[in-house]
């Protein structure tokens, strides 16, 4: 005696079917942008935005004494905000743009406040993890690396 009948089967198979279908699509991984997770570890959460904390200046692998290099604060802790929509704020009043390109580079641009002109700057990304950004760019032949540390997490 056959136990599943043509009528059984003619229902329990399209029904196996359709269940087998939606696990498998369930299964599928998208994978994740690595250029917006690096963004978005620079931005930190939209409504609280990251204060990147200049913790420490490398010249030629050297450590600086001061921060004159980045800011016109030698002394004064030098911050900077990354903002959505790509703008950025320092605590020298200086308003830009920002964007990573790829996960290894940051640019940055905005007008010079004292001669006017527009001032490119691009970095190499060593460390990015939403909590500590190490960045690296030449300057007049001098290697400058640059750490920061937030506030925020």
């Amino acid at each position: 005696m056959n136990i599943i009948t043509s009528a059984t089967s003619r229902i329990l198979f399209p029904l196996l079917t359709i269940c087998a279908l939606f696990l498998a699509s369930c299964s599928k991984e998208v994978p994740a942008d690595p250029i917006a997770i690096a963004k978005a570890n620079l931005i930190g959460a939209a409504i609280s935005p990251n204060t990147w904390i200049l913790s420490q200046v490398k010249i030629d692998g050297n450590l600086a004494t001061d921060n004159s290099i980045v800011s016109s604060s030698a002394t004064g802790k030098y911050l900077i905000r990354f903002y959505q929509g790509g703008s950025f704020l320092d605590s020298d009043g200086i308003v830009g743009k920002w964007d990573i390109p790829n996960t290894e580079s940051l640019t940055k641009s905005y007008t010079n406040l004292i001669s006017g002109t527009e001032v490119v700057q691009s970095f190499l990304i060593e460390q990015n993890d939403g909590s500590f950004l190490r960045v690296k760019y030449t300057d007049k032949g001098k290697v400058i690396q640059l750490s920061y540390v937030t506030t925020s997490k």
